[in-house]
């Protein structure tokens, strides 16, 4: 019910691009369709303890077009909770007690109300009640450190040569531990595998690959809603600047490899 597409149209001005993995942008994000070579080997060592979908489907998220999706979709969450044993009933999505389904939004910038204030109104057609709440950054760190949240707004940086650090994100020994940055509380035998041999791998071909099935297996565990980013770096300089037209990936403009063109200096020297 994420509705990317029109929050990007609407508050973004259509610069942004849709997340589509935990490694985004890399050789090490899960390819587009059915996994191929050494990451199927892998995940079909794993068949029979994850979902057949992860290695026989493509993950593609939800696209909304217009309104006739945003209702498929709608329908296709409710039916998701009537399953879990929820049940809708004068407009409210109520639990097995009767109590109705709510869910906190917690923020430490006002800016993130700008990004809650549509989730709140996707959930609503479902019968939920979604609020948000923003705290400081003091009080913001202790929630999130005490895993005392619903629902927030989290960046997760990655490595290019992921290593121990997946531990700290993905692994159950750090589900339940404070200050800790599995924040979803995965714990999942299969991801904690994967992990490990992801730290113990032996060349970059096969971490590649292992990081490819991770990033699939975390897709379609849905433990997170995939947000936005920039594909662009957007900077001005002067024109005397040149730098290599092949920059880090991740990080930008390295600014360490800019130079002056003793030439151009000249140039706009003269024409003072």
């Amino acid at each position: 019910i994420f509705d990317f597409e029109s929050m990007n149209k609407t508050l973004f001005y259509g610069l942004y691009t849709r997340t589509n993995s935990y490694f985004e942008g890399g050789e090490l994000q899960a390819e587009e369709g059915l996994p191929q070579g050494r990451e199927r080997e892998i995940l079909e060592g794993y068949r029979g303890r994850i979902a057949d979908a992860v290695i026989d489907e493509p993950f593609v998220l939800p696209v909304h077009g217009g309104q006739a999706e945003t209702r498929k979709y709608q329908r296709e969450a409710l039916k998701l909770f009537t399953d879990a044993g929820f049940t809708f009933k004068g407009g409210l999505l109520l639990d097995p007690s009767g109590k109705q389904f709510e869910i906190e939004i917690l923020g430490n910038d006002p800016t993130d109300e700008r990004v809650g204030i549509p989730m709140v109104e996707y959930l609503r057609p479902l019968g939920i009640r979604a609020t948000i709440r923003i705290v400081d950054s003091a009080q913001y760190k202790n929630r999130i450190d005490n895993f005392d949240f619903d629902m927030s707004m989290i960046s997760t940086a990655q490595s290019l040569s992921p290593g121990n650090e997946q531990r700290e994100y993905w692994s159950s020994q750090t589900a339940d531990k404070p200050g800790g940055r599995n924040y979803s509380g995965i714990k999942d035998p299969v991801i904690d595998d994967l992990v490990e041999r992801i730290i113990a791998a032996p060349d970059r071909a096969e971490l590649v690959a292992l990081t490819r099935a991770l990033d699939r297996v975390l897709l379609n565990g849905y433990y997170a809603i995939p947000m936005w980013y920039n594909p662009k770096a957007w900077f001005s300089w002067w024109r005397k600047l040149q730098f290599p037209p092949t920059q880090p990936l991740y990080t930008g403009v390295d600014l360490y490899s800019l130079w002056i063109d003793t030439e151009i200096e000249k140039a706009m020297e003269g024409s003072r």
